[in-house]
């Protein structure tokens, strides 16, 4: 299958306004300006933006080692702090293991609608999204 085809493919697993959906989710959630304008000494912003891991390694402290990870990477690029956009109970899990994460915002998945008024993320195990910052 030529490479094309194959991403083709995986986008109809994600309907363009799941797609659009979920970048709104992250950019009203938390925006590197907003970062900037509310903490003017701010020069770096390591964006971690999503932390995921399949179905079957769960449970096993991935998310955990993969989000510490990314830290070393912050620190090493000298990054004054981090910000992550948490989706799920899970990934809120791994950022209170990986240091002292202050919130950001908090919002509830049925606030985000479609047009016609019904929810954009339906069955979403977790009822929030909530994003945070790290001070490095």
């Amino acid at each position: 299958m030529r490479r094309g085809a194959k991403l083709a493919l995986h986008l109809d697993l994600f309907p363009p306004l799941t797609c659009y959906a979920s970048a709104d989710a992250c950019a009203t959630m938390y925006h590197p300006g907003d970062v900037f304008a509310a903490h003017p000494g701010v020069q770096r912003i390591f964006d971690t933006f999503y932390l995921g891991t399949a179905r079957t390694y769960r449970g096993r402290g991935l998310g955990h080692h993969l989000l510490q990870g990314a830290l070393v990477v912050a620190r090493s690029e000298k990054c004054d702090v981090a910000v992550i956009f948490a989706s799920s109970d899970g990934t809120r899990a791994c950022i209170a293991k990986s240091g002292d994460w202050k919130p950001l915002l908090t919002r509830q998945w049925s606030e985000w609608k479609q047009p016609d008024g019904a929810e954009l993320f339906p069955g979403i195990a977790s009822t929030c999204a909530t994003s945070h910052i790290l001070w490095l």
